[in-house]
């Protein structure tokens, strides 16, 4: 498939944020994809970059910065020819974060946001509805959701910013688990969360953090990961046909 530049797509993914995420974020290429065999997958390139500082604390201004390490990922993306990339973490993609990333590369983002944007336009939720949002600190502080959600007509509900059960807190202490390898208790925090947010009022859920669906789903939630995917290969022509 072209873009619209008219030439091939070849798909960049900058993962390690965490490693697991870039990983999920690479399956979900190979699951959705429209194949019978081999070949008629298509090309794509994971670079992952553990070593990246975590995007929270730049964000609250307590770490170091992670711009030049995503974009020396993006520069082994680009020496490879890859003409397109998605990066498997929401937090990077802060205005502070991926605003700059772009001005150092002439391959094109493809953003975890619309790409969740469009998944929610898929659920059909009536006009109004509450979207509740599980994320990290730093997602919930650069307003990566709530303004685009209150542009497609939503409102967000966000967890309690407390160390309540069903606070942030455990978001936060989730996320650490699964990134340890504790995906039992990451799943057991989310749930709790999940539930108060539903209790409240929440339609549908965003799993706006690419380690929470590893641990946790439900029928009314979305898998950043897996809407990232889905945009992704429906940019690089592998679309399975309805």
């Amino acid at each position: 498939m072209a873009d619209e530049a008219g030439s091939r797509v070849k798909m960049g993914l900058v993962g390690g944020m965490g490693p697991l995420a870039g990983v999920a974020l690479a399956r979900w290429f190979t699951v959705l994809t429209d194949a019978k065999r081999d070949q008629d997958h298509f090309d794509f390139v994971l670079v992952s970059k553990p070593a990246t500082p975590d995007r929270t604390a730049f964000l609250k201004g307590e770490g170091e910065d992670p711009v030049p390490y995503i974009l020396s990922a993006l520069a082994d993306l680009e020496r490879v020819g890859c003409t397109h990339y998605a990066i498997a973490c929401n937090t990077a993609h802060a205005p502070q974060v991926l605003g700059r990333v772009k001005q150092h590369t002439s391959m094109q983002n493809v953003s975890i946001v619309d790409s969740v944007m469009y998944a929610l336009n898929e659920m059909a939720l009536e006009p109004g509805s509450q979207v509740g949002l599980m994320s990290t600190e730093g997602t919930i502080l650069a307003r990566i959701y709530q303004d685009s959600l209150a542009k497609a007509g939503f409102s967000c509900i966000l967890p309690p910013s407390d160390s309540s059960p069903a606070g942030q807190f455990s978001v936060t202490e989730g996320i650490r688990a699964v990134k340890a390898g504790d995906i039992r208790l990451g799943r057991k925090l989310f749930t709790e969360v999940a539930d108060d947010l539903r209790r409240r009022g929440a339609k549908a859920i965003l799993l706006a953090c690419t380690e929470i669906p590893l641990a946790y789903s439900a029928d009314d939630s979305i898998d950043t990961t897996e809407a990232l995917a889905r945009a992704c290969v429906r940019i690089s022509g592998g679309e399975r046909k309805a």
